[in-house]
């Protein structure tokens, strides 16, 4: 996995280093123990790619057909080396702006992960994509979706401490997309899939990236109360004819 942090990504990112990799491999192995035995040899979409590291776990573990999009403002995708070293894992990557519809036909993907992404959206983008999404996948297609838990310990000690714990004001922009826009609770994400998704698990995870001054605290108390984790990982599958 490490070949990921030498590549030139041609744009002001964090260090694809050891510790990086380690920090976000146990978020991102999370994700993968979500995927059903059913989905693992099907066509896969990633919306959002980012770094491409779940991308190449995806393929190394599975060996699906995997298609990843990401909005066209991000010049790393256009990169040579990146293309590259994508082409080399299996991977095809599609400039998508989630505001416009998708170009894949209905009933294309057997499973679709929307991972550490709605939290960068607009509200009216969120549910649009999710309409899209559901769109191109296949009957009882499968979306793994996560995002970070607005409830998270660390967010309810700044809170009681008097500070805000809503993304800032001023999002930070890098081109035409968003540091995080919104974050959400558990029963908030369930209201967003109601109707076009029936969920089938729920589950709370750490991420020591997001406390680091409360890790220790964090592990003992997420233990008695899931709910403070940090991340929110949802199992879903799409109703096709209101099923």
């Amino acid at each position: 996995m490490l070949e990921l942090a030498k590549i030139d990504y041609q744009e002001p990112l964090p260090e694809l280093n050891q510790q990086f990799l380690q920090v976000w491999g146990k978020h991102y192995s999370r994700i993968l123990h979500l995927v059903p035995k059913e989905r693992e040899r099907g066509k896969v979409l990633e919306v959002g790619v980012g770094y491409g590291v779940l991308a190449v776990m995806l393929r190394r573990l599975f060996h699906c057909d995997l298609v990843a999009t990401e909005h066209p403002s991000r010049g790393y995708i256009y990169a040579e080396e990146f293309r590259n070293f994508m082409d080399h894992e299996g991977v095809t990557i599609v400039p998508h702006d989630l505001a416009e519809p998708f170009s894949f036909s209905d009933m294309t993907f057997d499973m679709v992960l929307y991972c550490d992404v709605i939290e960068h959206l607009p509200t009216e983008i969120i549910s649009y994509s999710l309409r899209e999404i559901k769109r191109v996948l296949k009957r009882e297609g499968t979306l793994i979706l996560s995002t970070p838990n607005l409830s998270r310990l660390s967010n309810r000690i700044k809170f009681l401490q008097g500070r805000g714990i809503n993304p800032p004001i001023f999002p930070r922009k890098i081109g035409e997309t968003y540091d995080h826009i919104r974050e959400f609770t558990l029963d908030e994400i369930e209201t967003v899939l109601s109707g076009d998704y029936r969920i089938i698990r729920r589950e709370y995870g750490l991420i020591p990236f997001f406390n680091k001054s409360y890790n220790a605290m964090n592990c003992l108390l997420f233990h008695l109360f899931h709910s403070l984790g940090d991340e929110l990982y949802i199992l879903a599958r799409a109703r096709k004819n209101g099923v």
